[in-house]
């Protein structure tokens, strides 16, 4: 846990298409999570509603995939939930 904090603190969050061998998202998706998880307060999106907004986006731009399931179609669904 230790180190878990001190790489929390002292490093740059893993790029979305980094994090997991295979997995690939949508360049919008990732530039929108990065931003989200800027050290920096300033340069992150404003408000939640800001964040939620970018990240939809995101995921609506991703090229559907022959499997709906894994992060992405999570995602999609949730933000599909959360409009209704």
């Amino acid at each position: 846990p230790r180190e878990l904090f001190q790489q929390l603190l002292t490093e740059s969050p893993t790029p979305l298409n980094q994090a997991v061998a295979g997995l690939r998202f949508a360049k919008t998706l990732e530039d929108a999570v990065t931003k989200g998880l800027a050290r920096d307060p300033s340069a992150r999106q404003p408000t939640v509603s800001a964040l939620a907004a970018d990240v939809r986006r995101g995921a609506e731009s991703a090229a559907p995939s022959a499997d709906p399931g894994g992060p992405l179609g999570l995602i999609r669904s949730l933000l599909r939930r959360r409009q209704h």
